[in-house]
This record gives C-alpha cells, sequence and structure tokens, in this order.
C-alpha cells in the first residue's frame, strides 16, 4: 500500500467516526511515522501495522523498548509493524541536522511526526551544549528544527515524484501541555539566565509549541502547489502516570531543601507510586488523544490545540499570529537556519 493509498483508507476509516467512539482509536492505519520516544505511542501504531522509526537519545534504551513493542500482538485485521531505533539528541542541534541529512539522503516517505521528548522543570538551570536553555532546546527548538528539515525533506521529494498522490501530504504533532496558559515568551531573556525556574521554562516551552503549530500551519497553507496538504497538531495528553510527572510531583508538591529531599525521597516516592492511579491519568489515555490529532480530518485539526481527544481553544498568548512569526524569526536566527526556503 502506497502513503497516498495508506491516507485515503486513514480517511475514510475516520469519516464514520463519533467524537469518543473506540472504533476510531481501533481502526487508524498510519503507513511511516517518526516517534521521538514514547513507548506507548510506538506500540499503539506498530500493532497498526504501521512502520515505525524510533528516535531516542540512548540507543540502549530505544532498543530495551524495541524488545517490549515488538512482543506486542498486532489488532485484528492487521499485520505487525516494522520498527527502527535510530539516535537522536534534541539537546544537540548537530544530531538533529544529521538525522533530517539521513531522512532526506534515502528519500523515505513519512506520514506522520510525532515530537514527544521533553524535560519537565528541573530545579536548577541546565544549559545544552548549543548553550540553550535545556527545556527551550529540549521541548521546543530540537523538535521545530527537526519538524521544519523533515517536512521540507518530505517536499522536495514529493515535488520530484509528479506521479504520487501528494492530496494528504505529513502531519506533525507537537506535544504541548496545559502549562502552556501560564507561559509567556520573554525574546529579552529567552534561555532564562536573569530569572530561572523550572516551571516557568517549561509552560513557556510548551506556549512556543503551541506558536508553533499555528506557523507552520500557516506555512503550510500558503503553499501547497505540487508538495501536498501538511498539517500540523499541537497535542496536550494529559498529567499522565509516567516517571517524568511523578518526579515533577515530587519536586514541586512539598517544598524543602535539596539535601532533606535526597534524604526522605526514598519513603516518598513510594507513596507517591501508590497514589499516582488516583492523581494522574493513564498512558492510555495520552495514546488515544495522539491518535486522534494523528488521525482525524485536516479540516477539523489543522494547526489546532488538541487536548484529551478533542479540539480545545489554547490561551490567548497562543493565538497571537505576530508572536508566532516572531518567535518563528527567532528560532531562525538561533539555528542558523535560512528564513524563507522551503517553509
Amino acid at each position: 500500500m502506497g502513503v497516498g493509498e495508506a491516507a485515503d483508507n486513514l480517511r475514510m476509516r475516520l469519516a464514520a467516526w463519533a467524537v469518543g467512539g473506540h472504533e476510531f482509536l481501533e481502526s487508524i492505519r498510519i503507513n511511516t511515522a517518526c516517534a521521538l520516544f514514547g513507548v506507548r505511542k510506538t506500540m499503539a501504531l506498530y500493532r497498526r501495522g504501521s512502520k515505525v522509526v524510533l528516535a531516542c537519545r540512548s540507543l540502549k534504551r530505544g532498543q530495551e523498548a524495541a524488545v517490549v513493542v515488538e512482543g506486542a500482538a498486532p489488532l485484528p485485521g492487521c499485520e505487525a509493524g516494522k520498527l527502527e531505533v535510530v539516535e537522536l539528541d534534541l539537546g544537540s542541534l548537530a544530531s538533529v541536522r544529521e538525522l533530517v541529512q539521513a531522512w532526506d539522503t534515502h528519500k523515505e516517505p513519512l506520514d506522520i511526526l510525532i515530537c514527544n521528548a521533553g524535560v519537565m522543570a528541573p530545579p536548577k538551570r541546565l544549559q545544552t551544549e548549543d548553550g540553550f536553555e535545556q527545556q527551550f532546546q529540549v521541548n521546543y527548538l530540537g523538535h521545530w528544527l527537526l519538524a521544519r528539515g523533515l517536512v521540507a525533506a518530505q517536499r522536495r521529494r514529493r515535488r520530484k515524484h509528479s506521479g504520487e498522490d501528494k492530496a494528504h501530504g505529513m502531519r506533525v504533532l507537537f506535544l504541548s501541555s496545559l502549562a502552556h496558559i501560564a507561559g509567556d515568551i520573554n525574546f529579552g531573556d529567552l534561555q532564562l539566565r536573569q530569572q530561572y525556574s523550572g516551571f516557568r521554562g517549561y509552560s513557556a516551552s510548551k506556549l512556543a509549541a503551541v506558536l508553533a503549530t499555528a506557523e507552520f500551519q500557516r506555512r503550510f497553507e500558503r503553499d501547497t502547489e505540487g508538495c501536498g496538504a501538511d498539517t500540523a497538531v499541537a497535542v496536550h495528553p494529559g498529567l499522565i502516570n509516567t516517571a517524568l510527572a511523578r518526579g515533577w510531583l515530587l519536586s514541586s508538591s512539598i517544598p524543602m531543601p535539596p539535601g532533606l529531599r535526597q534524604l526522605v525521597a526514598p519513603v516518598i516516592e513510594p507513596l507517591l507510586r501508590a497514589a499516582a492511579p488516583l492523581l494522574l491519568l493513564p498512558p492510555s489515555h495520552a495514546v488515544a488523544t495522539m491518535l486522534y490529532a494523528a488521525g482525524a480530518p485536516a479540516d477539523e485539526v489543522a494547526g489546532r490545540y488538541v487536548a484529551h481527544w478533542r479540539v480545545r481553544p489554547p490561551s490567548r498568548r497562543a493565538r497571537d499570529p505576530k508572536l508566532a512569526a516572531r518567535l518563528w524569526a527567532e528560532s531562525c536566527r538561533l539555528t542558523d537556519t535560512p528564513l524563507e526556503p522551503e517553509l
């Protein structure tokens, strides 16, 4: 099955779906996806027969995850998918460019890019090898550069293959958060060198993801001739019961000096883990939201913010087109990327 046929099949199945219907989640078929680590999301695609490229910072952890994913049985009516693990460090712009170059060299079609990797509110300011605040680069700038490069490569490939169905294009999912509501883009201190807090950096990075979604979509819609109808969607999966969320709850819920925290952590962590199912959403909730964002019709989700399986209005700042355009220009400057090439 070709990319265009797979996309047609996906959208035909979606036509009969009603909001909240679990039949939708069972019917999604995606040909090729690139997921930035996330075992549950990768497994959901793999069980539907997708080829998934799992990009992660640690090849060892990625290969361990691959064993788990490949042990999952395909859904009824589906063949087992294919899985490839590649190395990607979002804290290194050189690593991002290497992955883009490798994908462009192989000229492989890509249906879905899931920008899922993230860092959540470290108590101390951390800096990447490129000199940026860690959350800004890992949660936003690295994803932005990767998406920009892969979309541009896919558009060049489609323009050269005139006989290929270009109607559906590629979909980019940017992981955001409800925390984007509290976010602010302070261009005077974008790297939080003057005043750092973990949550300030986190909420700003998640606002940046929503703004990037809107700006990508605006650029997609101004240039569709010969390169397909690409779409971008921002996704808030909910506060999910993961090590990332539990770590954040532990560090933020009970204020105490770091030394004391290390002493009491062995006692608090088991209690928090036991209470997590009551406080946090199950991983299956995030998977369902991702699948909806990945497979819903373009006119329903393109350029939008999706949370809990539905399109929701983002914050007022996230709807500011001038702020989105300025952030795009600043991202080009920070990454030494031309402002107006293929996008």
